[in-house]
Parts: structure tokens; sequence; C-alpha cells
């Protein structure tokens, strides 16, 4: 496997050759042969599949997988914007509340 470093700061990732990767013009991307395949979670499950790694069983498990996949980015998206903005989901400077990460999982200040 070879790994291409992307200068984020240049804005390679907007390129014609690397748009026609991924149109979305982010990263992580992976291209196998004809296959482009990007973020994270979809790089993950595709890998797993083709080595045929029991992390992407051919069953309903796969279900439970993605859910607590999207769980986890739903998530620290709420995370993230809190560290970014310096404000709650709410707009607030002070008083973080609680962040419900899924039911069984809470972060709080």
């Amino acid at each position: 496997m070879e790994f291409l470093l992307i200068d984020l700061a240049k804005g390679e990732q907007q390129s014609p050759e690397f748009l026609a990767i991924n149109p979305n013009g982010k990263i992580p991307v992976l291209a196998d042969g004809n296959n482009h395949v990007w973020k994270s979670n979809a790089v993950i499950c595709y890998l797993a599949d083709k080595e045929g790694s029991n992390m992407w069983p051919k069953d309903r498990r796969q279900i439970d997988i993605v859910r607590w996949m999207w769980c986890l980015v739903q998530a620290f998206s709420r995370v993230k914007r809190y560290c970014v903005k310096g404000t709650d989901p709410a707009g607030r400077k002070e008083g973080l509340p609680v962040f419900r990460i899924c039911p069984e999982i809470a972060i709080s200040s």
C-alpha cells in the first residue's frame, strides 16, 4: 500500500487529481484500483471486508457496527463544535452541559 501526503495548507485536496478520487475534497481517502473510498469509517469497513476480517461480519452484526460508528461520529461532532467555537450547542460560553454521546456514555465538564 502506498501512502501519499496531501498538503492541506497548500490546498492539494482541491486539485483536479485529488477531486477525481474524492469529489468532496477531504481526507482520508483510499484508492484501491478503481475503487475510491472516503470517510474514515467507510475506509475501515472496506479494508476489513477486503481482508475477510471478522471486524466486518457478514451478518446482522454489521447493523450494530454501523449504528455505533454513526453514534460516535455525531457525538464527537458536537464536542468538536464546543472545542473549536468555545461555546456549547446553545451558544453559551460557560456552564458546558453534559453531552450525551450514546445512551451508555456521557461527557461532562
